[in-house]
C-alpha cells in the first residue's frame, strides 16, 4: 500500500520589500540633497492590534480627505497603483488633526511585532530627491505623510506608505509645486 499526503497552501507574495518614492521638482530642477518627510498614523486609537476592518478604516478616513473624495473601494488609502499613487490631504484638515496628534495614542501599532518597521521609518530624508521605504506585505495602515521645502507647497500625503509588495515595482514619484508667486 502506498499513501500520498499533499496539500495547498498559499505563499505570501513577498513578506517584505522595498517601495521607492521620488520627488520631482520640475524640468531642469535638481533634487536637493535633503527632503525631511514624516509620518503620522492616521487611524483610529488603540486599534493596532486588531487593525485589519477595512470598512471602518475607510469610515474613519474620509473626513480627513477632500470633501470631493470619492473612493473607488474599502481599502482606497493603500493607493500601490503607479498612476496617482498618493492621495493628497488638504492641508487645512491635516494641521488641524496634527493639533492633538501624540505618537503614544498608536502605541498599539509601534509596539505590535507585525508593525516593528515603524518606528524607524517615522521620520527621516529623501536623498538626493529619492526615498526608500521597507514595507510588509500584509500592512494596511494609513499615514499621513508630511512634506516641507522652502518655497514649495507643504505636502499631506495619505497611502499606507510601510505597506505592500513594491519587488520590482517602478518608482513612485510625488510631485512638488512651487508655492505661488516664488
Amino acid at each position: 500500500m502506498i499513501a500520498v499526503q499533499f496539500s495547498f497552501s498559499y505563499a505570501q507574495a513577498c513578506g517584505k520589500s522595498e517601495r521607492t518614492i521620488s520627488l520631482n521638482f520640475g524640468k531642469n530642477v535638481k533634487p536637493l540633497k535633503k527632503v525631511p518627510y514624516e509620518l503620522f498614523y492616521l487611524a483610529p486609537k488603540g486599534t493596532g492590534a486588531e487593525y485589519n476592518n477595512p470598512e471602518r478604516t475607510g469610515k474613519f478616513l474620509l473626513p480627513f480627505l477632500d470633501d470631493k473624495f470619492v473612493p473607488d473601494n474599502n481599502y482606497f488609502w493603500e493607493n500601490y497603483k503607479e498612476e496617482n499613487p498618493f492621495i493628497k490631504m488638504p492641508g487645512k484638515k491635516a494641521v488641524e488633526y496634527l493639533k492633538t496628534y501624540k505618537l503614544v495614542d498608536f502605541k498599539d501599532f509601534y509596539t505590535n511585532q507585525w508593525y516593528d518597521n515603524h518606528l524607524p521609518q517615522l521620520k527621516g530624508s529623501f536623498k538626493n530627491g529619492i526615498l526608500k521605504l521597507e514595507t510588509r506585505e500584509t500592512d494596511i495602515t494609513p499615514f499621513i505623510m508630511r512634506i516641507k521645502v522652502p518655497k514649495y507647497e507643504t505636502l499631506y500625503l495619505v497611502s499606507s506608505f510601510l505597506g505592500g509588495c513594491f519587488n520590482g515595482a517602478p518608482t513612485q514619484t510625488i510631485e512638488m509645486n512651487l508655492l505661488k508667486g516664488k
